[in-house]
């Protein structure tokens, strides 16, 4: 099991966010296949517009959309990534097409800041949501540097959604020197079974022959994201890893959560799945 197929979403087309560059040398390093998609946000859900302008407008933006698959390919070149990067577009809601297109792919690249091309945290919020998609959010802080993961930590709640994050994070927790379980309390799913069966995660890390360190995470503050990004610098981690809107993701996006905050304030990468 490996990453071979590495996903990189673009919200823009006209220039390339510096995630596009992270995500082409993260493909040399792991000599993965990449692939570009860029997503028009679709003003005619409800119908076609009966404005020709718009119609014009709609055509020109896809054409280009369509042709900015050989310049994609050209900086993933420059950026050291290999000579057959693909290109894909779509129109509609980006979550809806990262789902579609992303059960195809390994890991899904996003920006997280200003200089992503995002309008801001929401739309990724949605994405990690509705694509279910193991994502890799890159903060500016770190888009230039070398995406090497040596330290990985991870935050262990036993929920389905950090179950689901950590299979998908196995290709990188094999190869890392140094990984830190952190164990938090346990999701309480008793509302719906009354025993339900509890996952012996040491035992399944060491089966898929991951060395690592387990230590018990305590939130004595109640805010779960600041701890595991304070623990993750602590350990001088290149990467954290952790579920994604284990909460009802209203409820995260009106009232704050361990997702909501780590989206926010991570200087490191993070690999989130819901």
């Amino acid at each position: 099991m490996s990453i071979q197929q590495l996903l990189v979403y673009t919200p823009i087309h006209w220039r390339w966010p510096a995630h596009v560059g992270y995500a082409a040398r993260l493909a040399a390093n792991w000599q993965a296949h990449l692939t570009g998609l860029y997503v028009r946000l679709s003003t005619d859900l409800a119908g076609p517009s009966r404005d020709p302008g718009r119609a014009v407008l709609r055509e020109q933006e896809l054409a280009e959309a369509a042709q900015a698959g050989a310049t994609f390919a050209d900086h993933v070149r420059t950026q050291g990534g290999g000579p057959d990067a693909d290109w894909l577009f779509a129109e509609g809601e980006p979550g809806a097409a990262i789902a579609l297109i992303g059960a195809a792919y390994d890991l899904a690249v996003l920006g997280v800041g200003e200089h992503s091309g995002s309008a801001g945290f929401e739309p990724l919020e949605r994405i990690l949501v509705e694509s279910r998609t193991p994502c890799l959010l890159v903060p500016d802080s770190v888009v230039n540097l070398s995406p090497v993961f040596e330290r990985i930590v991870i935050g262990w709640n036993g929920s389905i959604e950090s179950m689901r994050t950590l299979r998908s994070a196995l290709p990188l927790l094999r190869k890392a020197s140094q990984v830190l379980l952190l164990k938090g309390s346990a999701r309480d799913y008793r509302a719906t079974l009354p025993i339900p069966p509890a996952l012996n995660v040491e035992a399944y890390l060491a089966r898929h022959g991951v060395s690592f360190e387990a230590a018990k995470f305590e939130d004595v503050h109640g805010d779960s994201g600041a701890a595991l990004l304070a623990s993750a610098e602590h350990h001088q981690a290149d990467l954290l890893v952790m579920g994604a809107y284990g909460k009802n993701r209203v409820s995260e996006w009106l009232m704050g959560g361990a997702t909501h905050h780590a989206l926010r304030h991570a200087r490191i990468p993070l690999l989130m799945q819901h």
